[in-house]
């Protein structure tokens, strides 16, 4: 018997919503390689990323040299999990292009938690000094603008997870 087809994990949700918990997760059970935005933000550009204009410009660049990459990785048959933010459609059409050019399928999964959970969230990591980013409560209603829920009609396979526990495939 083969292996199994490579496959795109993408991850969703508010800031301090789980994202990073889930994709450790998802790569451990998959035996994936996890390629984590905030380690290279922080290791490429530090000190750099001060204001949401620096965070998107840094985006750019990195997602310019990590797109190829990952397409290759996929190519080879070894399944990815994007630690990056899918939190527009615009990101998530990027994501899913990747894998679209490796002719692998997508799991996106989407972590539907309430901004009141995730600000307890963020007071709780930001205290802890273990994340490479602090944001405080005013950035992540600023960053929370832009945030898009993900449909069905993206293309790929949906997951959500509720904060019961639960999670739905559509």
């Amino acid at each position: 018997m083969g292996k199994d087809k490579a496959k795109l994990y993408l991850i969703c949700g508010k800031i301090a919503s789980g994202k990073s918990t889930l994709a450790k997760k998802l790569a451990d059970e998959n035996s994936a390689i996890l390629l984590e935005q905030d380690k290279w933000l922080a290791t490429l550009y530090p000190e750099e990323i001060v204001t949401i204009e620096d965070y998107i410009k840094s985006f750019k660049r990195l997602s310019a040299v990590i797109g190829p990459h990952v397409i290759e990785i996929l190519k080879q048959n070894i399944s990815v999990v994007l630690d990056f933010p899918g939190n527009t459609l615009k990101i998530r059409s990027w994501m899913k292009n990747l894998a679209d050019q490796a002719h692998c399928p997508v799991e996106l999964h989407f972590l539907d938690v309430s901004d009141e959970v995730c600000l307890k969230r963020l007071q709780l990591r930001n205290e802890s000094n273990l994340h490479e980013y602090k944001t405080n409560e005013d950035e992540f209603f600023q960053i929370s603008k832009y945030f898009e829920a993900p449909s069905k009609d993206e293309g790929v396979e949906l997951i959500i997870y509720k904060l019961d526990g639960g999670s739905t495939r559509i």
